[in-house]
């Protein structure tokens, strides 16, 4: 870790505490789900509308805020994405039905997306090569965090004043936007394409890191399409396949979660409690795979954590009691 410097620790920090708030966005439905449900007279179709709402936006997002974040800067793109995901996810309160609380969902959850996309950039932009994989392995840590932070909002508000309250917490993700603004530097690539060297070749210096400007400003810029040509294509593929395993178990039973405990016959109260012990079981994950990822390699990471997330997921499905589906929810 001899090639960190506080300039990596502190734009960590910074960048965790936004994933936080990008998960915490995404889990307070979760959290109020059952009470949601039944204040607006929901049916389990327009439920899953609702929570499909915030994947759509992430969709939208991902792209649309990448291609912002090329125009104007990984550091405004942050800052609109942030604004979208706190404004948004706040205006969920105010919801009378599923149609319009979709609405909210989906423009929060293309802030949430975009923000992910800006801030794992700009980390392995600023990141030595060495710790590169730990260190964005620490970052999605904070999503954990988030989630707790949801399920615990939840957990103190909901019982006692309802779930429209518990969405006033996301107006605090609006307050990490002047940190932003101040800490976080810009991207060096943009920097150097719009000009501005002088401003490149001091954060370079300030993040002791060996960067030839003159590269940056002869490479081509690349296109979409070339996702799919040459030895990209089947990287590409192999990784959407991945992603849609993981956001279909990992969403598709998070999300739901606390509902599907209530459905069983567990309280409201009870079914948050356990949410957050199984989402505490995320942590060790995220912290053994940030301590391995640059040690035995990324794939090897990778592969053996999707099999036990895929046993896990068999196993909790086929759960005979409340223990056994703690105990495989967490794996």
């Amino acid at each position: 870790m001899k090639s960190l410097k506080r300039f990596h620790v502190v734009l960590l920090a910074v960048l965790m505490i936004g994933w936080a708030f990008d998960s915490m966005n995404s889990g307070l439905i979760s959290g109020t789900l059952t009470l949601i449900i039944r204040d607006l007279g929901l049916t389990a179709e327009e439920a899953g509308r609702v929570l499909s709402s915030w994947l759509l936006g992430m969709l939208i997002g991902a792209f649309a805020l990448g291609f912002v974040g090329d125009r104007i800067g990984r550091k405004g793109a942050s800052i609109i994405a942030l604004t979208f995901m706190g404004l948004f996810s706040w205006t969920s309160l105010a919801a009378t039905g599923w149609l319009d609380l979709s609405t909210y969902r989906l423009l929060a959850g293309m802030g949430a997306a975009g923000y992910m996309v800006v801030a794992s950039t700009l980390l392995a932009e600023y990141s030595p090569a060495e710790v590169r994989g730990g260190l964005i392995a620490f970052l999605e840590s904070a999503w954990a965090f988030g989630w707790l932070l949801a399920l615990l909002l939840a957990r103190i508000i909901a019982p006692s004043l309802g779930w429209r309250p518990v969405f006033n917490s996301s107006l605090a993700t609006l307050a990490l936007i002047p940190i932003i603004v101040v800490v976080v530097p810009e991207s060096i690539r943009f920097l150097v394409l719009k000009g501005r060297v002088g401003e490149a070749e001091k954060i370079i210096a300030e993040a002791g890191l060996d960067i030839d400007i003159s590269r940056i400003k002869g490479r081509e810029k690349a296109s979409l399409s070339e996702l799919f040509r040459g030895v990209y294509l089947r990287r590409t593929v192999m990784l959407w396949i991945h992603w849609f395993c993981i956001v279909l178990a990992y969403w598709g039973i998070f999300l739901w979660l606390p509902h599907i405990l209530y459905a069983r016959g567990i309280s409201y109260i009870k079914s948050l409690q356990y949410s957050l012990l199984i989402t505490l079981a995320q942590i060790p994950g995220y912290w053994s795979a940030a301590v391995l990822i640059d040690k035995i390699g990324r794939k090897k990471v990778l592969a053996s954590y999707m099999a036990l997330a895929g046993v896990g997921s068999l196993l909790f499905w086929t759960a005979a009691g409340d223990f056994e589906a703690l105990l495989w929810a967490s794996v």
